[in-house]
């Protein structure tokens, strides 16, 4: 009898270490904006985005993460089921197509990837106008 179930593969897109130090001051960051923002979307291993009230725009960047993308929310959650990782190991976090894990020796802790229409938080693209200006 042939086996007709389908099997679905998971491609990995991106995948790093990240040492405890860094585990730590990223847990830092999003416990500071936790308050102030809904979603985290990271691109190519930078954070900027508006708060919730659209009054400020935060901007950094997460060397450890490389060309990274991906995005949670709500932050607060996900800064919760974060905190639970091991702060003495490395960690692994690999993005998946729909998921990114933050692996330890003893866990791996999932977050799904949002849909980034749905965000609430976006990444906020900034345009450049200095060639416009200086042609004045």
């Amino acid at each position: 009898m042939k086996n007709t179930q389908n099997t679905v593969r998971q491609t990995i897109s991106e995948e790093t270490d990240v040492s405890s130090t860094e585990v730590t001051g990223f847990l830092s960051f999003l416990k500071n904006i936790e308050p102030h923002f809904t979603d985290f979307h990271l691109v190519e291993g930078a954070f900027r985005s508006r708060t919730n009230d659209k009054a400020s725009v935060v901007e950094t960047v997460f060397p450890y993460f490389g060309k990274m993308s991906f995005n949670f929310g709500p932050i607060k959650k996900g800064a919760n089921l974060l905190s639970a990782l091991d702060k003495k190991s490395r960690i692994v976090v690999t993005v998946y197509d729909d998921r990114v894990t933050f692996a330890d020796k003893f866990q791996e802790i999932q977050l799904p990837i949002s849909n980034t229409d749905y965000l609430y938080n976006r990444f906020f693209q900034i345009l450049i106008w200095k060639m416009i200006f200086l042609k004045r």
